[in-house]
């Protein structure tokens, strides 16, 4: 049998319930939710966490569209954010 060991990693965020649906922006931002804090995040470059969308119950998906808008899933459907500004 081969055993395999896993390299170091790097933790990016802590402190969150149940993280789903990590993405890299082409900004170098990275996106996620946390799916039992109902509320969509972004890392920036800079390693700052900043909440984007907050009362967004069961995210578990999230896309950057061609146009550059981050489209998150949800209870009830999909919204459409601006990476700049959240809304």
């Amino acid at each position: 049998m081969i055993e395999e060991t896993a390299g170091s990693f790097e933790e990016l965020a802590g402190g969150y319930g149940f993280i789903e649906a990590p993405r890299s922006a082409p900004d170098g931002s990275q996106w996620f939710s946390d799916l039992f804090g109902a509320s969509v995040y972004r890392r920036d470059s800079s390693g700052e966490v900043q909440a984007m969308l907050t009362g967004r119950d069961w995210v578990g998906g999230i896309v950057m569209d061609a146009s550059g808008q981050v489209l998150c899933s949800g209870r009830g459907g999909i919204v459409a954010l601006d990476p700049a500004t959240g809304l």
